[in-house]
Parts: structure tokens; sequence; C-alpha cells
């Protein structure tokens, strides 16, 4: 089977940022943070989806991850020239893919 490219890698992140700290830092603490963030499972996706950008790509992820959307007053969003998104949420990214997918699609 072809290894695909592997876009978030947790250990290479470390040798890259801070290469003399990461020789001592132990395999079991950056395989418990791949675990944690969901390293294999974001690059699965990524992979799936590379070819997908903007709208299509946040469509994917609201079919991946089987997200509802139940909208009120999307009448009153500008219109599409008239947008600037920036959509971050620190306690579910979820809620980032909903509010982009909802803007792109009106």
């Amino acid at each position: 089977m072809e290894e695909r490219k592997r876009i978030i890698d947790v250990r290479e992140a470390l040798r890259h940022k801070a290469p003399g700290a990461a020789r001592w830092i132990p395999a079991a603490v950056t395989n418990w943070l791949a675990r944690t963030i969901h390293e294999e499972e974001l690059n699965d996706i990524l992979a799936r989806y590379a070819a997908l950008d903007g709208v299509s790509f946040m469509q994917a992820l609201v079919g991946e991850f089987d997200l509802k959307l139940d909208v009120h007053g999307a009448e009153h969003l500008p219109t599409p020239e008239q947008r600037c998104l920036l959509a971050y949420h620190p306690v579910s990214p979820a809620y980032s893919v909903k509010i982009s997918y909802i803007c792109a699609i009106k």
C-alpha cells in the first residue's frame, strides 16, 4: 500500500521547531499527543478531500462529521461579495466549520 504524505506530524513538528528538545521528549509523550489531537484521523480526512477547497471542502466536512445545521436569519447575511469571514471556536471547531459552510452557501 502506498504511504500518503502526512500533513500533520507531531514528531516532525517538534524536531523542526525545537530540535534540541525533541530528542529528549519520550516517544510515549509524542504518541500521546498524536492520539490526543487525532493525528491519524485528521491526516486521513485531509488526504481523502485533498482535491477539494473552499465551499466544497466545507461541504465534505459537514458530511464527514454528520453535522446538523439549523439556520435562522440567513436572509440577513450580506451578499457573498460583501463577506469577510473569520471563524474560530476554541471549544468546538465544528462550529467554525458550520459557520463557514452557512456563509458560503447562501
